[in-house]
């Protein structure tokens, strides 16, 4: 799992600093906002790493890493609503990631960086 968001991140990153700079600091509200149990923050930081991510890989790359994530879920060794279970059992499960308020958060971001084009 941990291979798989590197190598995510890797590639919205690139060999881009300010790509890269962008990235970290979205990823360290996202981790705050979880930690801190803040979910409407949290959606918007995974809300604007959603659009970060269509806005630098292409179609081919997103689909390729759907399929990695895809494969790496039917391999855990329990099923899914097992992991989310322990979640929640772990107290990880209070910041809750509202579906519409990423898509919110993706689409505001969506057009802040085609307006900065």
């Amino acid at each position: 799992m941990l291979k798989f968001g590197l190598d995510l991140s890797g590639a919205v990153r690139g060999n881009d600093p300010a790509a890269s700079q962008q990235h970290a600091l979205l990823s360290e509200q996202a981790l705050a906002a979880f930690l801190s149990e803040n979910s409407a923050a949290y959606a918007n930081a995974l809300g604007r790493l959603a659009a970060m991510t269509t806005q630098r890989l292409s179609q081919a790359e997103m689909q390729s890493l759907r399929g990695r994530q895809e494969t790496l879920i039917k391999q855990l060794p329990l099923p899914i609503k097992d992991w989310q279970k322990l979640i929640e059992d772990l107290c990880w499960g209070r910041t809750k990631a509202d579906p519409q308020a990423i898509a919110t958060a993706f689409e505001a971001a969506t057009k802040t960086q085609s307006k900065q084009r």
